[in-house]
């Protein structure tokens, strides 16, 4: 065993990590993973904060990385994640991340928000006995193919897309962009960022179209094929086409496609909505918070 150090170069590094988190996967990501679509989601994002990348630690041992220390978008965050057999390494991961992730505030104190789940109740230990303080939780939900594939229905007048059959990349950008509530129309740069990531597929950006051509409802599916589950990342509504069941209608299009891809499940947001529409809870995410001078 030779564990090394090195900060990440999202040039050279980026589909390393993406290698990690497929290599290290436990069904129903128990072990507090990200899904690998998240790592990649997270850098599409044109809020990503590409410029610090490098703070960004990677512990390899021999030449495989066996660690990561990282934040989702921007400083003030940690995501910590060990291969399975080096959990041992956490408390290593989150002394570089007080050194390495945090942001001062305008009282001049340091602050850093980490982020657990109840699959991993040392961690959570860990972090409480360094001064953490417990914010929130959210659930992890998913949707079990094995329990019976949804039947698919929409409002008359409404039907199913993919990005691939029309490239209406404007129009996409705007119905994802004031699904989130936004105004104004999105900037296709940033959007088109996305568009362009080694696993996006087009064929599985959904949109649910009115009649009158609007783009009413936006959901994105990423499929591991390595691993056969379907990771949801975004979805969002246009607000004056909301409570007409065409997000659901989406997800169930989605969820027969994805399981003829040979996809056991479909992961899901926190909120009422997902269980309602037959998503289960699995674990809880929770986020800690620090604030040292």
């Amino acid at each position: 065993m030779s564990i090394s150090f090195k900060n990440y170069c999202m040039f050279t590094d980026f589909e390393k990590v993406s290698l990690f988190f497929r290599n290290n996967y436990v069904p129903y990501l128990k072990n507090g993973h990200w899904a690998e679509a998240a790592w990649e989601y997270a850098h599409s994002a044109p809020w990503f904060d590409f410029v610090r990348h490098y703070k960004i630690g990677l512990w390899k041992d021999n030449d495989e990385i066996i660690a990561l220390c990282t934040y989702e978008a921007k400083l003030g965050e940690a995501w910590i994640f060990t291969a399975n057999g080096y959990e041992y390494m956490k408390s290593e991961l989150l002394e570089y991340a007080e050194k390495n992730l945090y942001v001062i505030g305008d009282d001049g104190k340091k602050t850093l928000q980490v982020r657990a789940t109840t699959t991993e109740p040392e961690f959570q230990k860990l972090l409480i006995s360094k001064g953490y303080r417990h914010l929130c939780d959210y659930d992890f939900t998913a949707y079990d193919y094995t329990k019976g594939l949804p039947k698919v229905e929409l409002p008359e007048g409404f039907k199913i897309i993919t990005l691939d059959e029309e490239n209406e990349y404007q129009k996409a950008a705007n119905a994802v962009w004031k699904g989130f509530d936004n105004e104004g129309d999105n900037d296709l740069d940033g959007y088109m960022l996305g568009m362009n990531m080694p696993n996006l597929r087009k064929d599985l950006v959904f949109i649910a179209k009115a009649g009158n051509g609007d783009y009413c409802c936006y959901g994105t599916i990423w499929l591991d094929e390595v691993n056969h589950y379907a990771y949801l990342e975004p979805l969002s509504t246009v607000p004056q086409y909301r409570r007409k069941g065409l997000a659901k209608a989406l997800l169930y299009e989605a969820m027969n496609i994805t399981a003829e891809m040979g996809a056991t499940y479909m992961t899901g947001g926190s909120d009422e909505f997902y269980k309602a529409i037959g998503f289960e809870a699995y674990y809880t995410i929770q986020f800690y918070k620090k604030v040292w001078e």
